[in-house]
């Protein structure tokens, strides 16, 4: 587990209270599925699992309580190239790249696809 204790040095504060901000470094000491592997193992979830045109962007890594990777799906058409460019967000596991609420994610983009379908068709009539 990874604590992290901000100190905040005072004595800067006390030379300037105008000082509203402070910059803050972590160190964590993890051992993570890379972003390209993460990318791989959602773009085939997404072929095999949810639908043809759908794509997997670039992940982010978010440190909280555990390690996960974010990575956004996208909507893509082969004659117009990405027509949505963030759908939805599917979280990974950062240590074992392990999809987590694959059954609802699937579900939520799903919905997404269709509402953004229902936008553009409406656009082009």
């Amino acid at each position: 587990m990874t604590e992290v204790v901000f100190l905040p040095d005072s004595e800067t504060q006390e030379r300037d209270p105008a000082i509203t901000h402070e910059s803050v470094l972590i160190h964590v000491n993890a051992v993570i599925v890379s972003a390209s592997s993460v990318r791989r193992s959602i773009n085939g979830w997404l072929l095999w699992e949810v639908g043809e045109r759908l794509s997997a962007g670039s992940p982010e890594l978010i440190v909280g309580s555990d390690l996960l990777w974010r990575i956004p799906v996208r909507w893509t058409s082969p004659t117009q190239g990405v027509l949505a460019e963030r759908v939805c967000d599917v979280y990974a596991n950062a240590a074992d790249a392990s999809l987590i609420n694959a059954d609802a994610k699937k579900q939520e983009i799903h919905e997404q696809v269709e509402r953004y379908a229902r936008a553009l068709l409406s656009t082009n009539p």
